[in-house]
């Protein structure tokens, strides 16, 4: 288990709520050093709504979705929660990945919705 933020505060608090044998990098999530072909699942909250100022929503979920397309072993998955379903969808396209929303949650007044996402087997 892995686990990346380029926030060097967050990789603290993850340092103090995981156990140590989840590996914690400083990582930007489009250009990871991982292998090709090498991770089977990831899970994600990217920036949507108010939380983190982006000034390219639709270029940071496509740039994250080819770098995920990279690493991901064929029928690999991505657990993603956002409320940028626009940008999802055509990023999703883009890359070749299978998109299906599981549901929608209610958090802090904001609306995201849970998805998953699949490598073709290909």
């Amino acid at each position: 288990i892995m686990a990346s933020d380029l926030s060097s505060e967050r990789l603290e608090a993850a340092r103090m709520n995981l156990p140590d044998y989840v590996g914690i990098n400083c990582w930007d999530a489009c250009h990871t050093e991982l292998s090709d072909y090498s991770v089977t699942k990831i899970v994600s909250n990217l920036p949507w709504g108010k939380q983190i100022k982006v000034d390219d929503i639709h270029r940071l979920y496509n740039d994250f979705l080819k770098e995920a397309n990279r690493i991901l072993i064929k029928e690999g998955k991505i657990v993603l929660l956002t409320d940028e379903e626009d940008a999802l969808k055509s990023a999703a396209s883009a890359n070749d990945l299978k998109l299906e929303k599981i549901c929608t949650l209610s958090l802090h007044g904001l609306h995201p919705s849970i998805f998953l996402l699949q490598k073709s087997n290909a």
